[in-house]
């Protein structure tokens, strides 16, 4: 039986349901056996069960009325899911863990009530100030915000900061921390608002942090599981400061919020996970989730595309990066063809890697093929533009990448972004169809996140992964969970799952039941932290053949 989903054309006819073809690539051809009409794994997740009209509108959240007309004026008219049960949650003060699928709108889910509740403390006067500082603070004292917000990069906290901006009420000062160097920090004094990595925060001694956090009252922790996993000690410090007893002048302690999408609850009490350390320093937390935790969005379709020999079965692993690419390329080529037959406009798309070596290796490929012209003038040189992103790259350059991505028009038919993994969490990459997992990542946590770059505030998108053998395994779990295969007990929906979501008015019960009903299961029992599926099958393999001659 055919299926359709809406607003995809019509091309994108669905066959078999949770069952995607994987597609062979002859690497002695390089040519992708590309069928007139795709069979992709259709996704249909519980959230699909929650009706538009059970949503509440921004005035009934208990929001200032001059910040729903400015988020209004951007577009936004209606709460998503997590909005709805984080923003009054928020309001009241408690400490709280928002989880919820990418692109879900997590960020404004924290930040409007805080910069409510910000704007209430301004007008009233009640926002306490604790005595003078010795003068040697004076420096950090005079930096210390109102809301501190830490994520895992800069470039992620610049893209926080443009969002506040956006959206914050007249009268609040935000800053990006650490500042450059010829920013003129000695002319702010107390900041509302500082937007920050841990980088900014790791070298502070405990006097120093302890000054800097004289005058905080919020502290946002966002992509949560990546701050605390690479930066445990100041987490820890971090949380520690805000329990300690207050200076004098100050009777409460700061409201704490942790925001991720890949949570997986607490399986043992000697756990070291980030959840694990958020429980056992706040007791008294409220987990704020949504049915679609640890799933992708229903209007992504997902491809496998197996790495293989037409006549040997699987290829060798030395032959896989050029596989691999001749394979993309020939996706590339025919999605430009099919766009021109069908009048579609411009795509961009992302190309996941799992090495800065690989980005860039598949940057100057594709560079290369920019330049290939085809047959009957259907292509023209500049028809593909690649935008190399990664840790490693000169400030400078990563600057000149982001730039073209968020500063310039699109020209060419498809935009190719190579990143590594330090883009794949958080960062809003406007209208991406397509993300291509050219190297399959390591763990489920990483397949999620690359693939919520796509499909994101309700539009649809598309993720082509390229699978080796190596992979094959992560692969079948990620496939067993979109057929609701519960044969295999790490996916199994149990009650730690219903925890991960929360519980009481956190959760609505039409929603649960919306969960128990789906034939769709959560990735939460594959959410491993203490290391990498992939690497482990690799090494299993490697002492399973024996030592190397």
């Amino acid at each position: 039986m055919l299926q359709r989903i809406p607003g995809l054309a019509a091309r994108a006819t669905l066959f078999r349901p949770f069952s995607p073809s994987l597609l062979q690539i002859n690497r002695l051809q390089a040519q992708v056996s590309w069928p007139r009409t795709r069979t992709i794994a259709l996704r249909t997740l519980s959230t699909a069960h929650v009706r538009l009209e059970d949503l509440k509108g921004f005035q009934s959240l208990a929001l200032p009325a001059q910040m729903i007309q400015s988020i209004s004026s951007k577009g936004i008219a209606q709460p998503t899911l997590i909005q709805e049960r984080a923003i009054p949650v928020l309001l009241e003060g408690k400490d709280a863990i928002l989880t919820a699928e990418t692109g879900s709108g997590k960020t404004l889910a924290y930040l409007l009530p805080i910069l409510a509740r910000m704007q209430a403390l301004k007008s009233q006067g009640t926002d306490q100030e604790p005595s003078e500082p010795s003068e040697s603070a004076r420096n950090l004292d005079a930096l210390s915000p109102t809301a501190l917000f830490v994520v895992p990069s800069r470039h992620l906290a610049i893209q926080l900061l443009s969002v506040i901006q956006a959206v914050q009420p007249t009268g609040l000062t935000a800053l990006l921390a650490p500042f450059p160097a010829d920013f003129p920090a000695h002319q702010f004094r107390r900041p509302d608002i500082v937007v920050t990595s841990p980088t900014f925060l790791v070298n502070m001694s405990d006097p120093q942090l302890k000054q800097f956090f004289r005058r905080v009252e919020f502290v946002v922790i966002d992509e949560a599981d990546t701050v605390i996993n690479s930066y445990y000690n100041i987490s820890l410090r971090i949380m520690n400061l805000g329990l300690a007893k207050r200076s004098p002048g100050r009777s409460h302690r700061p409201q704490y919020i942790f925001a991720g999408a890949t949570l997986p609850p607490v399986k043992s009490d000697r756990e070291r996970s980030p959840r694990a350390l958020m429980l056992k320093k706040f007791p008294g937390i409220v987990t704020l989730g949504t049915p679609g935790l640890h799933r992708l969005p229903p209007n992504i379709l997902e491809l496998f595309v197996r790495v293989s020999d037409e006549t040997e079965g699987e290829t060798p692993s030395s032959d896989e990066f050029g596989t691999k690419l001749k394979g993309m390329l020939s996706l590339l080529l025919t999605r430009v063809r099919e766009n021109a037959e069908h009048e579609d406009g411009p795509e961009r798309w992302i190309v996941f890697c799992n090495s800065q070596h690989s980005v860039e290796q598949v940057h100057a490929a594709l560079t290369a093929a920019s330049t290939i012209e085809g047959q009957n003038d259907d292509l023209s040189p500049g028809w593909l533009q690649s935008i190399p992103l990664h840790a490693g790259m000169p400030k400078a350059q990563k600057d000149e990448s982001l730039a073209t991505i968020f500063g310039q028009p699109q020209t060419a038919l498809i935009q190719t972004i190579v990143s590594s993994d330090v883009y794949a969490r958080g960062m809003d990459f406007a209208d991406v169809s397509t993300v291509v997992n050219f190297d399959f990542p390591n763990d489920a946590a990483g397949y999620v996140h690359r693939a919520g770059r796509t499909g994101r505030a309700g539009r649809s998108g598309e993720v082509i992964s390229f699978v080796t053998k190596a992979d094959e395994r992560l692969v079948s779990f990620i496939e067993a969970a979109a057929s609701g295969d519960t044969s295999n007990t790490r996916l199994k929906i149990h009650d730690n799952f219903y925890e991960s979501l929360g519980s009481g008015e956190s959760v609505a019960e039409t929603s649960m039941q919306a969960v128990s009903n789906s034939v769709k299961l959560p990735l939460t029992g594959v959410l491993s932290r203490k290391g990498s599926l992939k690497k482990a099958i690799k090494r299993k393999a490697q002492r399973s053949s024996g030592p190397s001659s």
